[in-house]
């Protein structure tokens, strides 16, 4: 996260999720569980981008203030934990009106929300955490 920044690193770790939660639905589509296990260590690096999350909120607090942002991320981690499964019904029957298999349709939702995501970090995310944090960087 060093060399990309917290942005170019949180945006990488959503983008291998989206690739991720691809090769699982398509994966259901060709019936390969070994095409299906591929996926995950991909979702898993967007898992574990969204973690890491936290701590760049904390960054471009200052020292003081560090513990002021976890509850806003623990929220929206509450909220991701909630309508997460609440997608899965809605997903699948989608998913099976249109000829896909039920499991598929939340890896859809997942493909496009990670993106969706990834691309509002990459773009959004300005200053980057990182640069705030340098010492002798003024908070914008």
């Amino acid at each position: 996260m060093e060399r990309l920044g917290r942005r170019g690193a949180l945006a990488l770790g959503l983008m291998l999720g989206t690739v991720g939660a691809g090769l699982a639905a398509a994966a259901l589509l060709v019936r390969s569980f070994l095409l299906f296990a591929s996926g995950w260590p991909l979702l898993g690096a967007a898992n574990s981008a969204m973690q890491l999350a936290r701590f760049a909120a904390a960054e471009v607090c200052p020292p003081q203030a560090r513990s002021a942002p976890s509850p806003t991320v623990v929220l929206g981690g509450t909220v991701g934990a909630v309508v997460g499964p609440l997608l899965v019904g809605p997903t699948g029957r989608w998913a099976t009106a249109n000829g896909l298999d039920e499991l598929g349709g939340p890896y859809l939702a997942t493909l496009v929300l990670l993106f969706l995501a990834g691309l509002v970090i990459f773009f959004w995310l300005r200053p980057d955490p990182r640069d705030v944090s340098r010492p002798g960087s003024a908070l914008p």
